[in-house]
């Protein structure tokens, strides 16, 4: 639907994808983005630092299909030079001080992402993670930037291996202060999906359609309607899938 909203718009832009086929990229996406997990940026605009074991949700039916520890550790807080004078130039993460961060000041922190559970190699041939610039510094960032971590193979590889740490630096402008104290930073999850997944993504459609047609048709029993699978798999059928 993307490349055929652009097409209409820009015809000229067809030269990068085949008419034919309006609906597809070619070549197609060798990942596929699978659900995100959203770590609150509040503590960000108080000098905080904060560790938090957050849900993965399912983009397609936004339930919880695993789980990642998520910190952000502040590294060092510059003043702005009009508030310089009445306070301490930087602040290390060793002995953060707690409070607002005026207009202005450089903002250095590290972000962490590791213990990742719940994606299984029964869905999943391989799997990595990203975070976006904009996710911390809002609609007012200019150019966008993408830092993924190093995929991982599920079949030869521990989940455990999935992991990310770099370090951001901003200048806490304030729109960018606006955004932290009520903005939500998504840490994005791609994965190559196996047949198995698409099978049971497929059943979900076919059950959830086959619920609506239930609900709207007044004189069919609510009895049948059929409860969708769930699309995290259950922890023994992970053990026994591990085991095997």
């Amino acid at each position: 639907m993307r490349n055929l909203t652009t097409f209409i718009d820009r015809p000229s832009y067809s030269q990068h994808f085949s008419s034919e086929e309006p609906f597809y990229d070619s070549p197609p996406p060798e990942y596929s983005f699978i659900g995100n997990a959203l770590l609150s940026l509040a503590p960000l605009s108080r000098r905080l630092s904060s560790s938090s074991v957050v849900p993965i949700f399912c983009r397609y039916t936004a339930e919880a299909i695993g789980s990642c520890r998520v910190e952000i550790k502040i590294a060092n807080v510059i003043l702005s030079p009009k508030h310089a004078n009445t306070s301490t130039t930087s602040t290390r993460s060793s002995s953060p001080v707690p409070g607002t961060v005026p207009p202005g000041s450089k903002l250095t922190f590290y972000l962490i992402v590791d213990s990742v559970k719940g994606l299984s190699h029964l869905d999943f041939s391989s799997v990595h993670l990203q975070a976006r610039l904009s996710s911390f510094i809002g609609p007012s960032l200019s150019a966008e930037e993408v830092y993924p971590s190093s995929a991982i193979d599920m079949d030869s590889s521990s989940l455990s291996d999935l992991k990310f740490r770099r370090s951001f630096s901003m200048v806490a402008s304030s729109k960018v202060l606006a955004y932290l104290r009520q903005g939500y930073a998504p840490i994005e999850f791609y994965a190559r999906l196996k047949p198995t997944y698409l099978e049971r993504m497929e059943r979900w459609d076919e059950l959830r359609e086959q619920r609506i047609t239930l609900h709207s048709s007044p004189s069919t029993p609510e009895g049948r309607s059929a409860a969708l699978p769930p699309m995290r798999r259950s922890e023994k059928r992970l053990r026994h899938g591990t085991i095997a």
